[in-house]
């Protein structure tokens, strides 16, 4: 027998000590999506959707609330992103079966009062330009792939330990970039300057996605 298309929609199987690191979480929401902890791990175990990172911004509507989340009780915006986007892969985005297969697990586990709403991440885009000193007798062309590769990480939406890399050496981005924070030169600079074979950092410039120059975006 041969299998003509390739099979989708699949996820890894869990190893033991996985599971039994969820047993306290399983135990404490009982399949019932209450705190915004309960909805992101009800929303990991989704079968059918890989997922990778969950943000649940509770009392937040992403059309009505004009500041951030506070101000529209009864309602919970979740954040997700698969763990892996072929198509994607520095900035992944769920497709439509990747929601529906979250909807359906999550919908007879809330509250019937709570309005639970899905969103897929917005990217801003930036340009990054930096001078660097390179120590002698190493490539250029590798540094420089280094460097890129260090910034990119430094940046990425997903946790490190899914992208098959170490924990940051910064605090806070054990979830991946966090939402709300502003990417800063003088912070990107600093991580430039932590690449192997980077000797010195000359000088960092950062933009937006339009070109415009800023200290932090």
């Amino acid at each position: 027998m041969s299998n003509p298309q390739p099979c989708t929609g699949g996820t890894n199987g869990e190893s033991p000590g996985d599971a039994e690191r969820r047993i306290p979480l399983v135990l404490r929401h009982r399949q019932r999506a209450v705190s915004a902890e309960d909805f992101v791990a009800i929303i990991k175990e989704a079968p059918g959707a890989d997922v990778g990172r969950v943000d649940v911004l509770a009392a937040w509507h992403p059309e009505l609330s004009p500041a951030l989340p506070g101000d529209q009780p009864c309602v919970v915006t979740a954040l997700v992103i698969p763990r892996l986007d072929p198509l994607r892969p520095e900035t992944p985005m769920p497709d439509a079966d990747f929601i529906d297969a979250i909807c359906r697990h999550l919908a007879p586990r809330r509250l019937v009062t709570c309005e639970v709403l899905l969103r897929a991440p917005v990217y801003t885009g930036v340009w990054i330009s930096v001078g660097i000193e390179i120590v002698a007798g190493q490539s250029v062309a590798t540094v420089r792939e280094r460097v890129r590769a260090g910034l990119l990480n430094h940046l990425a939406p997903l946790p490190p330990a899914l992208r098959g890399q170490p924990p940051s050496a910064v605090p806070g981005l054990e979830n991946g970039w966090p939402l709300f924070r502003a990417v800063g030169a003088l912070e990107l600079a600093t991580i430039v300057a932590r690449v192997e074979g980077v000797a010195g950092v000359a000088g960092l410039l950062l933009g937006d996605a339009g070109g415009s120059r800023r200290e932090q975006q």
